[in-house]
């Protein structure tokens, strides 16, 4: 399967005090369709998460619509913890599917961690039963949004990991990650 794009995109992160600590932070996210991002052409979304409408950075078991999910949740937990220990030859190997891993390199994730590490420090922790899960169906591909909140020493992130819609979630065809502005909507991408 061919790669439509691979975009950049800048954000502001600030830190939990809200003042701003850098201009930009590089993000890689697979672009399948301009549908997907703008809800047309008659694609449909849906989603769903853990947490409360207040708070998504909760961890709770699965719920019966997320279960069929569950790998997808382990994969995003194995990559973070493989970000979190410098392990980008192996997430490159491992968990990348074969279409992309000429686009999204070890060293290309270890670009975006040095930069986000420079910025706002390294990985601290995350929840590993937190998951949030969007899927969107249309003519150009089914895929599968798995979020992960993310504790950085200075600020906290989103991180978005993109699967194809196969059942098996364990090859990432998209990484994206933002800033975190509040409780996520559970059919949202920000």
């Amino acid at each position: 399967m061919k790669i439509n794009s691979v975009g950049v995109f800048a954000y502001k992160l600030r830190q939990r005090d809200g003042s701003t600590i850098m201009d930009y932070v590089i993000n890689i996210f697979l672009f399948v369709s301009l549908s997907l991002l703008v809800g047309c052409d008659g694609g449909v979304t849906t989603g769903n998460r853990s947490g409360t409408t207040q708070d998504d950075y909760i961890e709770e078991p699965l719920s019966k619509l997320s279960a069929k999910y569950e790998n997808a949740l382990l994969t995003s937990n194995k990559v973070l913890e493989m970000l979190k220990n410098r392990e980008y030859e192996e997430i490159n190997r491992t968990y990348v599917h074969e279409s992309l891993r000429d686009t999204l390199t070890a060293s290309t994730f270890e670009s975006i961690q040095n930069q986000l590490s420079n910025a706002i420090g390294p990985i601290e922790t995350f929840k590993p039963m937190q998951w949030g899960f969007l899927t969107s169906e249309d003519a150009a591909r089914d895929i599968l949004f798995s979020f992960k909140v993310v504790e950085h020493e200075k600020a906290i992130l989103n991180y978005a990991f993109v699967f194809d819609k196969d059942g098996q979630y364990n090859k990432l065809i998209g990484f994206h990650v933002t800033q975190r502005n509040g409780p996520r909507s559970p059919g949202s991408i920000k």
